[in-house]
């Protein structure tokens, strides 16, 4: 009975309006749109590399270094993998090829192929290879940038056309990819870039995601 009459006092103050507003949806659909992905790349010819190499055996660290700078490489670094040392874990050589061709990356491959042969017991896992794209940012991934726009406001005025609608302002972008993150001092995050090895050059990548208002 309290209850019943608390209820209709509060019907008796509040006015209708009040009651119907508090009914609201709290949030909103978004406004209408058109959204679509574009795609940029900017293809770079390799001038330099970056590399490590994992090595194993008992090839002592003077034997290596030498054998690299006799191969021209420099930047030549000695040490774990990564930031962690484990038993039986390979040695990571690092260094930089300068003048990057096919034929100097033979010449690359034949030294090591010497070392590994002069040096019973010693062996190379693997060579992986991250070209440093110096001035990447203004050079390669805002021309990759505006391509991947071009691209998108391609294909929004596109699905304008068919849906008979006028496109609006930009209300949305999300990017991914552009200029990859090396650290020469670690592994050199290798396999992050899009680096071709046969044709020694890198791509730089970008992907906008945009929606567009639409009248």
């Amino acid at each position: 009975m309290v209850k019943a009459l608390v209820f209709a006092a509060l019907a008796a103050v509040v006015p209708a309006a009040a009651v119907a507003q508090a009914r609201l949806p709290i949030s909103q659909h978004p406004p209408a749109g058109i959204t679509v992905t574009g795609h940029g790349t900017v293809t770079v010819r390799v001038q330099q590399l970056w590399f490590v190499a994992l090595v194993r055996g008992t090839a002592d660290e003077q034997s290596i270094r030498a054998a690299l700078e006799a191969a021209g490489i420099d930047n030549v670094s000695i040490g774990s993998e990564g930031s962690a040392v484990f038993p039986n874990a390979p040695t990571a050589v690092r260094g930089m090829i300068h003048d990057v061709s096919p034929l100097r990356l033979d010449q690359v491959r034949a030294a090591a192929a010497d070392f590994v042969r002069t040096h019973p017991g010693t062996t190379i896992d693997n060579i992986r290879f991250t070209p440093p794209l110096v001035g990447c940012a203004t050079n390669f991934e805002q021309p990759a940038r505006e391509n991947a726009m071009a691209d998108a406001r391609r294909k929004a005025e596109a699905l304008a056309a068919a849906s008979q609608v006028s496109l609006g302002a930009i209300v949305a972008v999300d990017e991914s990819g552009g200029c990859p993150t090396i650290d020469p001092g670690s592994v050199m995050s290798a396999g992050q870039t899009n680096f071709n090895l046969t044709t020694l050059t890198a791509a730089v990548n970008v992907t906008e995601t945009v929606t567009y208002a639409i009248r």
